[in-house]
């Protein structure tokens, strides 16, 4: 062979290795993570296959499969879903369509449909793990790079958790969806496992595995844990060109609450066509403590150390039904609901939630819960919830009277009312006043409406017109209109509780909170009782009052709401 081939030969050996090397140069931890967060940020569509596995504190263990497809930007994906639960496998398709969730069950004719909350993207994913690069450990396959985090620290767990966890495996099915929206807040995240693969060639994520163990917080010695372990694998990336979902059944599907409800409002349809909506109490007599109620034939009351006791409305009859105290009175068809009052009563902490029938028999405690301001609205109890967790939070729980179903739908309010569809409400965090549709759930969240401005101390509604202490003008009385926005100062004066029926009744601090009547047409107040009175309600035509004259002691008189004679309540 002559020279000349042989150094040619050399030279293309040579640079065969080089294209060789270059193709296969490695990349650092640093440049690895950078380009395929980068190659996420740029992400169209993929396909996906998920497993996880469960384990929850009583050895309960739930199993979910997925496969399916998604684009990126709109969001929609389309998956087969297989889940075990209580050792019982079901298999159903789910669609994703931007903020929203359809499950489309073998066993109904139409899909059920939630809002995705706290949805997890996967570049925000990606991106934290890369906030967190210090704490990554970095290996190296022949097609893949490999990062694992390995932590203990439950702050820094919990926010990188809700960052990773897939959108799909939290909210797969209805069950899945109702149990991740709560388990975050109610566990701590002792241990999380991470681990990801980068394919060297694409710089594509390919594999995400989490496993974590989660303790209860509510619990201080041997907490309950939960484990699971996560896989969720891609593939095609940017290679799905038509994903298609059921347009007619997305724009038909009930929400959830509707798909729950629906079969019992179908059976009880024909009964009901008559019947006229049932409130329990008003919004007004729960503001003052709800220690008054009426069915309409029967009055029912709770006095300090008398019980709950009922007479008719003329005052006959009267029989002592328990000798409990009782605030949150609500009358229900054939049903009591209430709260119940221990010592030393503090409604704001939370107290028994009870119910019997309306001749005193078959009490039974609802749930082992801590209430306060029961509403109930023809088959729903609408309560506040306090939470025992180290952070105490207060929730708008509602609940089926036959305990059939209930459902979290709002967070941190303070005290609210309830006026025909609407829920007017405080938040925990100040006195200002909001409102929303009262089927507000915590899917379909209706947006709340907050009344800027208008900070109160007791409100109540009549028809349109929402009446309130104003906070911000010294707890003068104003009412506010929601539909032509008009708001009226009422009193010149502080007002310090109060009742409304067509006129207003209002304790008059500035005269030893005397008993007024003021008539909102012609803007005049009269006196109606001299001295101090409490807990204003109206029933059947009449206000009802109390004096304390005594410590320990409540004396109750009525008046007429055109204010004639007054009259004391003979026990």
């Amino acid at each position: 062979m002559k020279l000349s081939n042989v150094i040619k030969w050399c030279l293309g050996i040579l640079l065969i290795f080089l294209i060789i090397g270059c193709r296969n140069e490695e990349l650092s931890k640093d440049d690895a993570l950078q380009k395929m967060i980068e190659n996420t940020k740029e992400l169209e569509s993929f396909s996906f296959q998920l497993d996880a596995e469960q384990i929850d504190g009583m050895d309960n263990e739930t199993k979910l499969e997925l496969k399916g497809e998604t684009t990126v930007d709109p969001f929609h994906a389309s998956m087969e879903m297989k889940q075990k639960l209580y050792d019982e496998w079901e298999n159903m398709l789910t669609y994703y369509q931007e903020d929203m969730v359809y499950y489309n069950h073998p066993d109904l004719d139409y899909l059920v449909k939630g809002k995705i909350t706290d949805e997890t993207i996967l570049l925000k994913g990606m991106e934290k793990l890369y906030e967190n690069i210090e704490m990554l450990q970095f290996n190296k396959e022949s097609e893949n790079y490999l990062y694992e985090y390995d932590g203990e620290n439950k702050d820094k767990n919990i926010s990188i958790l809700k960052a990773l966890y897939p959108v799909f495996a939290k909210s797969s099915s209805v069950e899945r969806g109702v149990a991740a929206s709560l388990m975050f807040d109610y566990i701590d995240i002792v241990e999380l496992n991470v681990r990801i693969k980068v394919n060297k060639q694409s710089l594509q994520l390919t594999e995400l595995q989490i496993d974590y163990i989660g303790e209860s917080k509510f619990v201080e010695s041997n907490p309950p844990q939960m484990k699971e372990t996560v896989t969720f694998v891609l593939s095609n990336h940017n290679e799905i060109e038509n994903l298609e979902l059921p347009a007619d059944e997305i724009e038909n599907a009930l929400t959830i609450a509707e798909h729950f409800t629906t079969d019992i409002e179908e059976e009880d349809e024909e009964d009901n066509k008559d019947e006229v909506e049932q409130l329990g109490n008003t919004g007004a007599n729960i503001m003052n403590h709800g220690k008054w109620a009426t069915d309409g034939e029967w009055i029912y009351f709770s006095s300090l150390g008398k019980g709950i006791n009922r007479m008719r409305r003329d005052g006959t009859d009267q029989t002592r039904l328990s000798e409990e105290r009782a605030a949150n009175i609500n009358v229900v068809n054939d049903k009591l609901y209430y709260i119940q009052i221990t010592e030393p009563a503090d409604l704001t902490q939370g107290a028994k939630l009870i119910q019997m029938n309306k001749d005193g028999s078959d009490r039974q405690q609802i749930y082992d819960i801590s209430a306060t301001n029961l509403i109930v609205k023809n088959e729903w109890m609408y309560y506040l919830e306090v939470s025992d967790t180290p952070t105490p939070r207060v929730y708008l729980e509602k609940q089926k009277t036959n305990l059939s179903y209930g459902e979290r739908i709002l967070e941190d309010v303070g005290r609210f009312i309830i006026e025909n569809d609407k829920i007017v409400y405080q938040k925990t965090e100040d006195n200002q006043l909001y409102y929303t549709d009262i089927d507000v759930d915590i899917y379909s969240q209706e947006s709340e409406t907050a009344l800027d401005g208008k900070r109160a101390r007791s409100f109540a509604m009549e028809d349109d017109w929402i009446y309130y202490e104003n906070a911000n003008h010294n707890y003068h009385l104003y009412r506010f209109n929601l539909e032509t926005e008009k708001e009226e100062e009422l009193t010149t004066y502080p007002v310090e509780g109060f009742n409304v029926d067509n006129h207003v009744f209002y304790r008059n601090p500035s005269d030893n909170w005397s008993l007024y009547r003021l008539d909102v047409n012609t803007m005049e107040s009269e006196k109606l009782d001299e001295g101090s009175v409490y807990f204003l309600h109206i029933i059947d035509g009449y206000v009802y009052y109390a004096k304390i004259e005594e410590v320990d002691t409540e004396d109750w008189y009525r008046i007429p709401v055109d204010g004639k004679e007054i009259e004391k309540v003979q026990f």
